[in-house]
């Protein structure tokens, strides 16, 4: 019996200081969750997407700024 493994990548929206800042919390690019990859000082923005290419798409990128916008706030 073949099994198929669902592959999957991250999406990568920033780099900021890991001093106890929350991840956007929403949908991002591809309605995917946001979360955070902390390692050390440093804290990466990101959403696991499926392991496809993904397009610039309006939505897409109104999702990426919405992101990038509650980081800052």
């Amino acid at each position: 019996m073949a099994t198929t493994a669902s592959q999957t990548s991250v999406y990568v929206y920033g780099v900021t200081w890991a001093d106890g800042t929350v991840a956007p919390r929403g949908a991002g690019v591809a309605g995917a969750d946001v979360g955070t990859v902390e390692q050390g000082e440093l804290a990466a923005i990101v959403s696991t997407v499926a392991d496809r290419f993904v397009r610039a798409k309006r939505r897409d990128l109104m999702s990426y700024m919405d992101v990038i916008a509650k980081a800052f706030a």
